[in-house]
Order: structure tokens, then sequence, then C-alpha cells
């Protein structure tokens, strides 16, 4: 939706409870400090929740500047400014040292952390295979898995049912099979608490990731190398074990796509050591942010009857076996602007951090180098000069005909030359598998507790939710 001035919400106003006669769901708006909180503050609050380091006038105005341990950390919120950093000039910004620190552990020297010639080397190689062509063949597998865990979840119909779980067995078993083929089996299991113990307890940034330079290693770093040597050790085991099926007995995947892959200016592919990068980094961000991409959407609809129950009668109009899915991408327009508007709601990746390398202007707005530049999903997206009543759930914003909102204003999937190569898959994901549960079963949420975003690395929920499902039909 493009920019609206008229009967805009404010934070304030969109946590108000709403009245039995506007039966829409409307986000609880984060707690946000009334003014900018001390380098200390700060770096706790970006230790443990970003999202409560943006105080309110962050929400109104085009830029917001904080001091972090002498250095400027400067949110940008105008569209303009916004396209300089991510799109004209990005050359100039790069990944904060903090967020290397933190990150690299976790994803190696992949696409998301690589800079310069060595990442654009690996976008030539990647970004073919996930060209509109490649993604039907991908999305049969992805709608395959749906269909089988939504047969597994049916058996515990009426129980309690930890949704966030459910959704991350889901979508690493997705992010499984669309690398390898296979079955990740207990190595994806494992992994799965490797990735649980990292965002829990290593991966917020610490005091020390800001202070000291990225060549000195704090006590933090060392413990984060051995978590990298055992999640290396994890996906090597199910790369080989994938490697060494025989040749023919198995599907195409995108392991065996990123083999063949060559760089179209310079013929080069990956290395063995580039392979396992680029594999561990799409399996960890990949299902990580997707997983929390249908958790939020199917928590929403458990609390908005209305619009689930409109999905489902769409749903119900669709073929959803795997051979037809390019036409139930086509048909499920309802479906897909309820995934979008939820995105909106609540990004995955709430934040995008970039440092800038030299002295630069973006649109009037002057960034010393040096400064931690923010641009925020999260901001972006509940900000009130661009959407009307910014903090409630508008499928409607995102359906055929709706002005579509600016590129640098909605940006659940970032923007610029670094967006996120596989986004069309995610937003197949998130629709299908939607689709896939909510055809057969309502889904409700009988935990009396409202859960919290809370944003260090990804946007999760502050607890497990409890849902149930009970059947559409007999």
């Amino acid at each position: 939706m493009s920019a609206n001035t008229t009967n805009l919400a404010t934070p304030e106003l969109a946590a108000k409870p709403v009245g039995e006669a506007d039966r829409r769901f409307v986000a609880p708006a984060v707690s946000a400090p009334r003014s900018s909180p001390n380098s200390f503050r700060l770096a706790r609050l970006l230790s443990t929740d970003v999202l409560a380091s943006f105080p309110e006038a962050a929400y109104e105005q085009d830029s917001l500047t904080q001091d972090l341990f002498g250095k400027k950390r400067i949110l940008l919120a105008k569209p303009s400014a916004i396209r300089h950093v991510l799109l004209d000039n990005y050359t100039n910004y790069c990944r904060p040292p903090a967020s290397q620190r933190t990150l690299r552990p976790m994803l190696g020297d992949g696409l998301l952390i690589s800079e310069g010639e060595s990442w654009r080397h690996q976008r030539r190689v990647i970004a073919p295979l996930f060209a509109p062509r490649v993604i039907p063949m991908l999305a049969r597998t992805v709608l395959t898995c749906a269909l089988e865990w939504v047969s597994e979840l049916g058996l515990r119909a009426g129980q309690s049912i930890d949704l966030l779980n459910e959704v991350r067995h889901l979508a690493l078993e997705i992010a499984g099979r669309t690398m390898f083929s296979i079955d990740t089996g207990d190595d994806g299991r494992i992994l799965r608490r490797h990735l649980d113990h990292f965002t829990d307890r290593l991966g917020h940034p610490r005091a020390l990731d800001f202070l000291l330079p990225l060549w000195l290693p704090s006590p933090y770093d060392i413990a984060r190398r051995r978590f990298h040597t055992n999640m290396l050790r994890v996906v090597e085991r199910i790369m080989d074990r994938r490697l060494g099926q025989p040749a023919g007995s198995h599907a195409r995947d995108l392991m065996e796509l990123m083999a063949e892959a060559r760089d179209p200016e310079t013929g080069a592919g990956f290395t063995r050591a580039q392979l396992l990068d680029e594999v561990t980094t799409m399996l960890v961000a990949a299902h990580e942010t997707t997983s929390l991409g249908m958790f939020w959407a199917l928590y929403i609809l458990a609390h908005a009857q209305d619009e689930q129950e409109q999905l489902a009668k769409e749903a119900a109009t669709v073929d959803l076996a795997p051979g037809q899915v390019d036409q139930a991408l086509s048909a499920l327009v309802y479906t897909r602007a309820v995934t979008s508007e939820s995105l909106r709601l609540y990004p995955p990746a709430a934040v995008l951090n970039r440092w800038a390398l030299a002295d630069d202007c973006a649109d009037g707005i002057n960034i010393p180098r040096g400064a931690h530049v923010v641009v925020s999903p999260w901001v972006l997206h509940h900000h009130a000069r661009f959407w009307q009543d910014p903090y409630a759930f508008e499928p409607s914003r995102f359906l055929p005909g709706a002005p579509p909102p600016s590129r640098f204003v909605y940006l659940p999937f970032g923007a610029g030359p670094r967006i996120c190569v596989g986004s069309q898959l995610a937003l197949a994901e998130i629709t299908l598998a939607m689709a896939a549960l909510l055809r057969d079963w309502r889904v409700e949420d009988i935990d009396s507790h409202i859960p919290r975003p809370v944003s260090v690395i990804v946007t999760r929920p502050d607890r497990p939710v409890q849902f149930r499902l009970t059947p559409r039909r007999g």
C-alpha cells in the first residue's frame, strides 16, 4: 500500500484491544523507549531485543541517530535514502564487525556474509538457481513435504501443539529435501539443536563485539568458532551422504544444481569448501526465516478467523497435488496476500545492518565513515507515514488491484543487489504450507499468553505458543 496520511495508527493506538465491531487482528506494538538509550543500555538491547532499541520517534521520522560507544548508529526510514544505501551506492557499505562476529559462525563465507568480488562471484553462480523456471521444480518438493506434514499433524488433532516447533520441523525438512533430495534424519535434528544453542547463547552481540576490532577475538568468539566447527561437521556429513548416492537415483536438487553451476563471466564453479559454505547458508538461513514466516502467519490467522475461513475456502477450490503446483500457486491469490501481509506485520529479518566504508550522503542524511547504518523492515512496515493502520492485519493491501507498496518501504527480503535470492521460493513455501494445512484443519490459539516478538538475529516469539487443530470436514 502506498503512503496514506489518513487514519494512521500510532504504536500506542495499535496496542489497544479491538472492539466487537472491528474484528480485525491488530498486532500489539512492541515496547518502545521514549528517547534513545545510552551506549550501554543500547548495547544490552541489541543483545536481547533489537526491536526495543527503536524509540517512538523512529516510527514517525525519516532518520534517527543514536550513539553506540562513540560511533553513530543511523536508522534510515526515508525510502530515497534507503535506495541510496542498498542500491545506488551499495559498494560503500558492508556488514558491521559485530554482525560478522555473530553471523559468520553460522553461515561461514557463504553468500549472505561475503563481500566484494567473492560475493559477486557467488551471486552470479547462485542467482540462476532460483530463476522463475526453477521454482516449480523446487515447489513440488515443498508441497510434497507440506502434505506429509499436515497428515502427521492431523493425527494429533485436538491436542495441544507447539506450532513453532512444528513449522521448524517442516521448514528444515523442506530445506533438506530441496537441497539434498534425501531425508536429513538424525543429522537434521542435531543441526536444529546446534542452531537453537547458538541463537539462545552465542548469537547475541555483546558489548565486546562492538568494542573490539574484528581481528581480536573475545571469549564468545572462541565458543562461536567451536560451534562453527561442530555445525560444519554435521552439514558435511549430510552433503557427503548425498554425494555418495548413485547417479540418477535421486531427483534434481539444489545440491546438484550448485555443483554444476558456473560463473557466467569466468566459468568458475564452487570448490568443495565453497560448496559447503553455500549449502550451510541455504540450510540455516532458509529454514530459520521461512519457519518464522509460517509461524507468524498462522498465529495471526488463529486470531483472525474470518480471514482464515476465506483462505480455507480458496484452498478448497485448488488442486494441491504436487504435479499441479504451478496452477496452485497462480490460483492461491488470497493466500499469497495473507503471506505478504503477515511478512509485513512480522518480518523474520527485522533489521538490515550496514557499515559505512567512507563518508556518504543519502538524500540529505550525512553518514560518516564507520557509522552503523540500520535499515529496519520492522520499523518501515509499521511506520505511520507509509501505512494506514500500520498494526492492523489487512491482506487486501496485497490483492490484485491494490496500489503496490514502495520498493523501499516494504522489504521483508531486503532490497538491491543483496536481496535474498530465495525470496520467491520462501513465498511459495509459506503460501503452500498454509493452504495445505488450513484447507482441512482450523487452527486455534489455546494459549492465554500473547507472544511478544523479540529479535536478535530473527524475529521470534518470546516463548512457545500452544495451538490446537480441529477438522473442517468429517
